[in-house]
């Protein structure tokens, strides 16, 4: 299956949130506001807090 969707340009349809506003894509889910899949990005909340290797 992942090799069909890198093959064929399958992407998944998401919500994404900056770690700071986790709790308000935390509130969407709980609600069923959600539009398919919530995705936090922990990566530059951990870049800009030294925990980045």
């Amino acid at each position: 299956m992942l090799e069909f969707s890198a093959q064929n340009n399958v992407y998944p349809i998401v919500e994404t949130f900056e770690f700071e506003d986790f709790p308000k894509a935390f509130d969407r889910m709980e609600k069923a506001q959600a539009k398919f899949r919530c995705v936090v990005n922990v990566g530059k909340w951990a870049q800009a807090n030294g925990l980045w290797k």
